[in-house]
C-alpha cells in the first residue's frame, strides 16, 4: 500500500511538472516571430529554379530558451520545398523571448519564401 501511495505522488510530481513546462511554453505570432530571427540561412532549392520561384512553404516552430530551432513542422507548401526549408530553418537563430524576467520557450510560424538557386 505504502508502495502504491509513493507511486502516486511521484506520478503528481512529475505531471505538475508537465504542466509547470507546458505553462512556460508561449505562443507567439508570426510577425513578432520574424522579428526575433538573429541569424537567418536561406534554403537551396533542391529542384529547377522555376519550382522555388513563387514557393511558399509555411512552418510551425518550437524555440528553446536558448534561441534554438528545437522542432520544425511542415504546415503548407509544396512537400518537395518541405525538407530543404526545415535543414535551413533549424539553423536559424532567434533572440530570447523574456517573460516576467526569464526566457521561455515559444512556438511561432514563418513562411519561407525566398530560395538559393542551386544553378
Amino acid at each position: 500500500m505504502k508502495a502504491l501511495i509513493l507511486a502516486v505522488l511521484l506520478g503528481s510530481f512529475a505531471l505538475g511538472d508537465l504542466e509547470q513546462k507546458e505553462e512556460a511554453r508561449v505562443h507567439i505570432s508570426e510577425a513578432l516571430g520574424n522579428r526575433l530571427v538573429a541569424h537567418r540561412v536561406q534554403p537551396v532549392c533542391p529542384d529547377a529554379c522555376s519550382l522555388c520561384e513563387h514557393a511558399e512553404v509555411k512552418l510551425k516552430l518550437l524555440v528553446s530558451k536558448s534561441g534554438t530551432v528545437k522542432r520544425v513542422t511542415p504546415l503548407s507548401g509544396d512537400w518537395r520545398l518541405a525538407e530543404a526549408a526545415i535543414d535551413a530553418v533549424k539553423q536559424w537563430r532567434y533572440e530570447r523571448y523574456v517573460l516576467q524576467g526569464v526566457p521561455v520557450e515559444y512556438e511561432t510560424y514563418t513562411t519561407v519564401k525566398s530560395w538559393l538557386c542551386r544553378s
